[in-house]
């Protein structure tokens, strides 16, 4: 929260001087004071700022009149039409002469003379004469002629003007170039300010300031904010602003511009009295003399005080005089009579007068050619005390306001913000109204049932430093819809949800500066699972799904909303009132689909109910088949498996829950087999694939040996054969492709050559115990801790290829290493690879079928008769028209246009902290939008085979619809309090009847708890919502 401009450290020093002054004028027993250190009332700050503001005008009116502006141009100015100040200044550069003049240098020279004197007793003589260089130069004399002129004038008509002052002065410059240091004629901009407010503030006639604040306007709201004050700091910024380039012109623009280019070669001639720097100089002495009267002083005195000093009268000195009357309040008579403020004010024109008195004894007279005068120091000198009246203006009206706030934290005891009133809002409503907000919470759960997971909307208060999480707050009503939740899961099926239904009115408030973000947090518990379905309302009975994701075993999925503000009612009356018809049907077609499509739909449906249904277990058939509902879940989700293929089949009759949970399980194992044979047929393919090319790469390496043996020959130095080298002769092959079992390289310890950890089924039941007993295998084991085929078929090769292999060179190295490589490769390969179920096996169920169960199947039959509700008769509740009728109510009451539907979305940027098995940590994991577009499949692929593709309705769903408005403040709530005056929880309470109202479908009257006497207080603040 900013107060205006108020320098409270400037503002305080400024007052301790002008007390000194203050005490000399007034009586020794008397006491003014700061208004902080007095007790008085709300309208003493209104009619202080009256008298600060009328103060203000005539301290600048006599400036303004030491200027020229004096009475009697005053009074014959045309107020009918604008009135403007204009400073107007022009040069002109014309040539002199042109001199040359001796310059002398540093440099010297000496020159040494020797004479002889005849019959001297010395005889010879030495004369030394030194002699300085000596520069000629020359130097051009221009003349420049200054002229300034201030005056004002009516409307338009400069040639109309009634002038203040003018004068004319000339100066030589003389520089060392012949180029001309200035244009030859040159007018710069007029420098203007307009009178037009301060002369509305002046009676002409009687010469008196009348500045007052019209307290009853609608638009006043503090004794800072309103118009008349606001009109009056526009008008002194201006003059301040004028003000500043008259003393930048004076003091700055001839001394940098014109008067630094004097640049004689016999260098700068001395300073003398009346130059521009001996002015900034004295300047700076007087212009702190000045005394200030704008100053926010009062007094409390007896009522006797009072009258005598009314009877006292004092002359005015100033130009104008104070109104004769400054108070309307007779009984509060704290503010200094107008005798008092007179004496100040003469106070300030004694000070002033001096202080000119001291300029005129030490610039020469106006009327002589000198480049500065009296007339250029006293404008000066008074354009710097207009800007210090002007500061002090502002720092008078903005300690009002600072007053204001550091009352107002002393009765509180500290700053309120935007999350103390968040905490105000929640205790206030509960008792307020009945039924009360409830925290946006939800556990998800059957009847009876300890809980499968919990949904909230949680808020995060990005400014605080704890960033604690806590629910929001919603107006909850439960709505009896007419027609089943429809969400479209392609464009063959259409999902059917006969779940509760809710409608959630969510209303947050905004102030200035504030950071919140809010969160959609889906929680599961371990050993449950649901889902998660997120997407706009379409329409009654209809929800556009955009995102959904499964969640289980502790899962927790945090999605970021997106809040869009709409503009408000009125802000959108008003933009469009100027707009061809045309234009404003388009504009109101486009904020209906707008206001349409910010209904947020959050759905939940719990999958183990939705199991047992279709599969025709009875109730909690799975409440404890952890196992079975995880496998069930993987058939669905990773292989589609139609679900006729693992449903109950027996007597539904006779059979127990048990024996059809193990008829289920019996069908799940089936399929499980037939997965997993799949699997391992393609794993015995893939392990082939690896062999072969193994093979293939052995071979080739144990030809390059042959060569390499063959090359090399006999060893030299021995007898007969000889025998080849030992490494060589590792390095042998056998007959049948295979490395011979003398050499440590081996493919004994490999799958499908004999031994090994695993090998598949076929190699088992041939190779039997002989393959493990073999010389090869027990010099090769298989590590003990492989416990996946691929883990035992890598470290097969591993063995194999181990570092006590002996190699001839390091390229077979190479080829050793590349060799596991590829082995590594092609086993990953087999790991990820999608093993696709064998469809064959399946059992076909058609279109026709699926018609014939639903009509055939009286269980299917009852459940259709469940969407008929009987005996209840609720309207149906179109959730898309709600922001609709909430847009008309707001038009209708909020006035001032602060409360504005709001569009909620989703993030593309999601997090899930996720447990992989229950001995690892939680781990958070972003998800993108390709992620998220992932995760929609498996759910869909999900509700597809829970739902029969859409044939078979979804009875344990819930569904939430969010309808939010927002509050708007501009400013913080301490700013909102004290500079608009206005009470945000009056507003907020207001707000929060008309949507609860419109989401109950009740009269506001009907929802404040308190009975008569608090629902006539509410009708006192406002009237037309509780009539």
């Amino acid at each position: 929260m900013i107060y205006s401009d108020f320098d409270e450290v400037t503002f305080r020093a400024s007052v301790d001087d002008a007390m000194k002054s203050v005490d000399r004028i007034l009586q020794v027993h008397r006491n003014p004071r700061l208004p902080e250190n007095v007790d008085h009332n709300y309208s003493d700050k209104y009619a202080l700022a009256d008298l600060m503001t009328n103060v203000g005008i005539i301290a600048q009116m006599n400036c303004l009149e030491r200027m020229g502006l004096s009475a009697e141009i005053l009074q014959g100015v045309d107020k009918t039409k604008a009135t403007t100040l204009r400073f107007q200044s022009s040069e002109t550069c014309t040539f002199l002469k042109e001199t040359e003049v001796k310059v002398p240098m540093e440099r010297t020279v000496e020159t040494v003379e020797d004479t002889q004197t005849t019959g001297s007793f010395f005889g010879k003589t030495t004369k030394a004469t030194i002699s300085r260089v000596v520069n000629r130069v020359k130097e051009y004399h221009w003349k420049v002629d200054i002229s300034w002129q201030l005056f004002i004038f009516s409307g338009t008509n400069t040639d109309d003007k009634t002038m203040l002052q003018s004068r004319q002065s000339s100066t030589t410059v003389v520089i060392q170039s012949k180029e001309a240091p200035f244009p030859g004629h040159r007018e710069r901009s007029p420098v203007d300010v307009s009178l037009t407010w301060l002369l509305q503030q002046i009676d002409t006639k009687e010469l008196v300031a009348q500045f007052k604040v019209d307290t009853l306007h609608p638009d006043t709201k503090t004794p800072l904010r309103n118009k008349q004050v606001e009109d009056a700091l526009d008008c002194i910024t201006n003059i301040q602003d004028w003000a500043e380039n008259l003393h930048d012109y004076f003091g700055l623009h001839l001394q940098h511009e014109i008067f630094n280019h004097d640049n004689p070669a016999a260098g700068p001639p001395a300073e003398k009295a009346g130059s521009l720097n001996s002015l900034n100089g004295k300047l700076f002495e007087l212009s702190d003399g000045v005394f200030n009267p704008i100053h926010p002083l009062v007094e409390e005195r007896p009522d006797d005080s009072q009258n005598a000093d009314e009877k006292e009268h004092q002359s005015k000195d100033s130009i104008l005089g104070l109104p004769a009357k400054l108070s309307d309040d007779d009984s509060r008579a704290l503010l200094l009579s107008k005798n008092d403020m007179t004496k100040i004010m003469n106070e300030h024109v004694r000070s002033l007068d001096e202080k000119i008195g001291s300029i005129r004894k030490t610039f020469p007279a106006k009327n002589t050619v000198k480049r500065i005068s009296t007339a250029e120091a006293e404008i000066a000198l008074l354009a710097d005390h207009l800007r210090h009246l002007m500061e002090m203006y502002v720092n008078s009206v903005g300690y009002n306001e600072w007053m204001l706030e550091q009352q107002l934290v002393a009765a509180i005891g500290k700053r309120v913000d935007s999350a103390d009133l968040d905490k105000f809002v929640k205790f206030h409503n509960v008792k307020l109204l009945q039924p009360a907000p409830k925290p946006f919470c939800h556990s998800i759960r059957r009847p009876d049932h300890y809980p499968d997971g919990v949904l909230s909307i949680e808020g995060v208060n990005t400014y605080e430093e704890d960033g604690k999480k806590e629910p929001i707050d919603t107006f909850v009503r439960h709505v009896e819809m007419a027609k089943p939740l429809q969400i479209p899961l392609s464009a063959a099926a259409t999902l059917e949800l006969t779940g509760k239904s809710f409608l959630h009115g969510w209303l947050q408030h905004r102030f200035e500066n504030t950071s919140k973000t809010y969160e959609l947090v889906a929680r599961a518990r371990q050993f449950s699972s649901f889902m998660l379905i997120v997407g706009t309302m379409a329409g009654s009975d209809k929800l556009d799904p955009k995102d959904a994701i499964i969640l289980q075993n502790k899962d927790e999925v945090i999605i970021p909303l997106l809040l869009d503000e709409l503009p408000s009612a009125k802000e959108f009356k008003d933009a469009i009132q100027s707009l061809s018809p045309e234009q404003q049907r388009f504009a109101k077609s486009f904020r209906s689909m707008q206001l349409e499509s910010s209904v947020l739909g959050v759905c939940i449906i719990q999958i183990k109910p939705q199991l047992e249904k279709l599969l025709g277990l009875p109730p909690d058939a799975l409440t404890k088949e952890m196992k079975l509902t995880q496998d069930l879940m993987q058939l669905f989700v990773e292989y589609q498996v139609p679900s006729d293929l693992l449903s109950y089949d027996g007597d539904s009759e006779h059979a127990t829950v048990k024996e059809k949970v193990e008829n289920v399980k019996t069908h799940v194992q089936s399929v499980m087999g037939v997965v997993d044979a799949a699997k391992d047929r393609q794993l015995e393919e893939q392990t082939k694939q690896a062999e072969n090319a193994f093979m293939q790469r052995v071979q080739y390496q144990s030809a390059d040996a042959e060569e390499l043996s063959r090359r090399a020959g006999p060893p030299t130095g021995g007898r007969g054969g000889g025998r080849s080298s030992p490494m060589l002769q590792s390095r042998s092959i056998r007959a049948d492709g295979f490395h011979s079992s003398s050499m440590p390289f081996s493919m004994a310890g490999m799958p499908g050559f004999g031994g090994g950890a695993y090998s598949s089924k076929k190699s088992k039941k041939k190779s039997g115990a002989k393959s493990g007993s073999s010389a090869a295998s027990l010099y090769f084991q298989a590590p003990a801790a492989a416990t996946t085929p691929t883990q035992h078929f890598a470290a097969g090769h591993m063995i194999a290829l181990s570092m006590d292999t002996p190699v001839s060179t390091l390229e077979e190295l190479q080829c050793q290493r590349e060799v596991i490589q590829n082995i590594e490769k092609e086993t990953d390969r087999v790991d990820d690879s999608f093993v696709e179920f064998d469809h064959s096996l399946s059992k076909v169920v058609t279109s026709e079928s699926v018609e014939n169960s639903k009509t055939n199947d009286p269980k299917s039959a009852s459940e259709s008769g469940l969407l008929e509700r009987k005996g209840k008769e609720d309207a149906l509740v179109d959730f898309t028209k709600m922001p609709k009728i909430l847009d008309a109510l707001i038009e209708q009451h909020d006035t001032e246009g602060s409360l504005r539907s709001t569009v909620v979305k989703t993030s593309n940027l999601w997090v899930r902290n996720r447990q992989e098995n229950l001995l690892s940590k939680v781990r958070p994991q972003t998800l993108g939008s390709q992620e998220i577009k992932s995760e929609k499949d498996k759910a869909f692929d999900l509700l597809d085979a829970l739902s029969r593709s859409g044939s078979l309705p979804i009875a344990s769903s819930e569904l939430h619809v969010i309808i939010c408005l927002t509050h708007r403040f501009e400013k913080d709530v301490m700013g909102t309090v004290i500079q608009d005056n206005i009470n945000p929880i009056e507003k907020l309470e207001m707000s929060t009847l008309l949507f609860a109202s419109a989401v109950h479908g009740v009269a506001p009257k009907e929802l404040v708890r308190g009975g008569e006497q608090e629902a006539n207080r509410l009708a006192g603040s406002f009237p037309l919502l509780l009539k």
